[in-house]
């Protein structure tokens, strides 16, 4: 109970194995600056001769105590009698060395201080004290000795300071050797929770040296790499990369590891295959190096990327699939006038003609007219499928943008910042989730060059579904360069880029406008220089849509054998509306030859302007124009005019907003159209209906 209270009171709570090695230690220590002493006093000490046998003998037996501890210590860790005899003969000597050697100002008086400070910083805080109160006593006693029966003169303020000191000066070295010890005690746990945490990490680790034959070897293997290899720690650790990768990992983990082990500055990259059980996995290797130990030693973190390769491979085809079909959807459109122009114009001259040769050119020209509408049908197939899984119902859209930016996140640089505000339900709206990602896709990339430096840039999606009309606001902005205001103009058109040293292509916005428009969006830029750009969309909400097609929707009417038969149809009062000025005019003479008055517009809002100026008996509109598109026209017209016979041609075989045609009671036809297929149109509409 005794030895416990001691150890506890005055060891610092130290094992016997602490124990022996502190009191050898310092058995060592007075052994050696006792032999260093006594040779100073023999050297040095004014009345050494007159007490050579007491100090001699006194010496003698010093050092056989020494002697006895470094023995006895073994036997018996903790012996108080000897703990307490050694303690007191270390002051009781100093003092009667100092009485020798003069006293105050002996140099022997340091001794005093290697004393208390050697037993605080072994054996703790008490036992410091201790030997602080021997030392003092036995200085003391020994200066004031002197001054009392030898006439030696004290320095009080000396004495003052030589107090103070032996005090002080050992406390604060106690303070400084225990932060030291702290600190260690703090490095080495942290270096053992590092360890732990590679154990458990889910991302095989492994460290790396060279060996004597200058191979990179193994020192450490986690377990998530044992269960990549399938083999056991002791099958890697010490072994050469190349017994433990194949041969095509081994040679591509070994390039980037040397590179380490040359430059410790760089942190290389590299990717690798394994395959188990006939599934494959890919993985990201990051190389660095790290002191450890007093040692550079290499570590090297294998990330599994196998989904979101898959991911990216997938968004990157769906994206590849969404343009082809944007693509192909507006050369249609395109080719689809061209062929009205040429077609219509040449049945318009086949009716003015009496020559049968030049009758017969005429309807070569109008059959390779319908061969050509056929192939760009045919065409406009290739994109189908992609459409189709572009339309399949999305249980939550939000969550599918947030993956699919998630993964843009790897593009961008560190330096830019990207923060979102995405509503966590959103309705449907008038744009597949394959076309808003790739409009996203291409503004977020445009934003991130935009901000040279570093930046942010933000994405802001509200669901505006209260309002009038309903919709939904996409705003991508950032803080970057922005666009002069003479260029906002031309960031538009097609190929006009001001980042063609940096691979821009100048097709990223216009393609971006297209798919907003074709949409029924609205595209909205601003921007101001050395402050940054937001681009605002906004695209109108879906409505159930999976009732009631228009029975034309999707087909092509020139696949049909028209009859070639011409009807008589009263004249009417008829609103022709095209922005295309070549179609409208085609039209208007398939018109006129029915013996129709044609009154002609080239937008929706000049339609409206004439339908409130005239009356009109009877509306021919196209269905994609600027501003206002047909199927718009045709809501503002029902709203007024519940009857009002109408017909729409559109290019556009296959946009689902075509259903709409159905609910507004409008005859759908489509382009190339030829007069007969027109007249029969107008024929069933006017006669039939009246």
């Amino acid at each position: 109970m005794i030895a416990a209270w001691v150890r506890r009171s005055f060891l610092n709570h130290l094992n016997n194995e602490k124990l022996i090695e502190h009191q050898q230690q310092q058995a060592m220590i007075r052994i050696a600056f006792g032999s260093l002493v006594f040779f100073y006093i023999y050297m040095h000490a004014p009345d050494f001769q007159a007490h050579v046998t007491l100090y001699v003998y006194s010496f003698v037996a010093y050092l056989l105590l020494q002697i006895y501890v470094l023995f006895d210590v073994k036997r018996v860790p903790l012996s108080l009698p000897r703990f307490a005899l050694v303690g007191l003969c270390d002051p009781c000597l100093i003092g009667a060395m100092i009485l020798v050697d003069g006293g105050q100002f002996s140099p022997l008086y340091l001794f005093y201080l290697s004393y208390i400070m050697s037993s605080g910083v072994r054996f703790g805080r008490s036992v410091l004290l201790s030997a602080q109160i021997l030392s003092l006593a036995t200085f003391l006693i020994a200066c004031f000795y002197l001054s009392l029966y030898h006439d030696v003169a004290l320095d009080f303020l000396v004495l003052t300071l030589q107090v103070f000191t032996l005090f002080v000066f050992p406390v604060y070295v106690r303070q400084a050797t225990t932060m030291t010890d702290q600190a260690v005690r703090a490095k080495q746990e942290a270096e053992s929770m590092s360890l732990k945490l590679l154990d458990i990490s889910p991302v095989a680790i492994f460290t790396f040296q060279l060996d004597s034959e200058d191979n990179i070897c193994l020192d450490y293997a986690n377990s998530a790499l044992m269960n990549m290899t399938h083999m056991r720690a002791e099958q890697m650790v010490g072994y050469p990369i190349q017994e433990v990768f194949s041969k095509e990992n081994a040679g591509e983990l070994e390039k980037a590891c040397r590179v380490v082990v040359q430059h410790t500055d760089r942190s290389p990259s590299c990717y690798i295959r394994t395959q188990h059980k006939e599934q494959q996995w890919q993985f990201l290797g990051n190389v660095c190096s790290f002191h450890f130990h007093k040692r550079e030693l290499g570590i090297c973190f294998l990330t599994d990327i196998t989904q979101q390769q898959s991911m990216t491979m997938k968004m990157q085809k769906n994206m590849q699939e969404t343009y082809m079909s944007t693509l192909v959807a507006g050369i249609v459109h395109d080719f689809r006038n061209v062929l009205t122009n040429m077609m219509g114009t040449a049945e318009m001259m086949q009716f003015e003609q009496t020559d049968p040769k030049a009758i017969q050119q005429l309807e070569t020209v109008i059959q390779s007219g319908e061969q050509g509408s056929r192939m760009i049908s045919n065409l406009l197939t290739l994109g189908k499928a992609s459409q189709k899984e572009q339309y399949e119902e999305v249980r939550n859209i939000s969550e599918a943008l947030h993956s699919m930016i998630d993964l843009l996140r790897i593009q961008l640089s560190t330096s830019v910042q990207l923060s979102l505000e995405i509503p966590d339900e959103l309705p449907r709206i008038a744009i597949s989730l394959s076309q808003l990602e790739q409009v996203l896709i291409n503004l977020i990339k445009n934003s991130a060059h935009a901000c040279v430096d570093g930046g942010e840039v933000q994405l802001l999606m509200i669901n505006n579904q209260h309002m009038q009309p309903p919709h939904v606001a996409v705003q991508v902005s950032d803080n970057g360069i922005g666009i002069p205001k003479e260029h906002l103009d031309k960031v538009m058109q097609p190929f006009w880029t001001s980042r063609k040293d940096s691979g821009g292509t100048g097709l990223g916005l216009p393609m971006v406008k297209r798919l907003v428009v074709q949409n029924h969006g609205h595209f909205n830029i601003q921007s101001q220089v050395n402050q940054g750009t937001c681009v605002t969309l906004t695209f109108p909400i879906r409505e159930s849509t999976a009732q009631n097609m228009p029975v034309a929707l999707g087909s092509d009417v020139s696949d049909a054998e028209p009859v070639e038969e011409e009807h008589e149809i009263p004249s009417r009062r008829v609103l022709l509306v095209d922005d295309n000025e070549d179609v409208l005019l085609v039209h208007q003479h398939m018109l006129e030859r029915m013996g129709q008055t044609v009154l002609l517009a080239t937008s929706a809002e000049q339609a409206l302007s004439i339908m409130d100026e005239q009356k009109v008996d009877v509306l021919v509109t196209d269905y994609m124009m600027p501003v206002m598109d047909g199927i718009t026209l045709c809501r503002k017209v029902r709203q007024d005019d519940a009857v009002l016979p109408i017909i729409m041609i559109t290019a556009f075989g296959d946009d689902e907003n075509l259903r709409e045609t159905v609910e507004l009671n409008v005859n759908l036809l489509f382009k190339p159209l030829s007069y007969y297929e027109f007249e029969e149109a107008m024929y069933q509409l006017i006669v039939k209906a009246s």
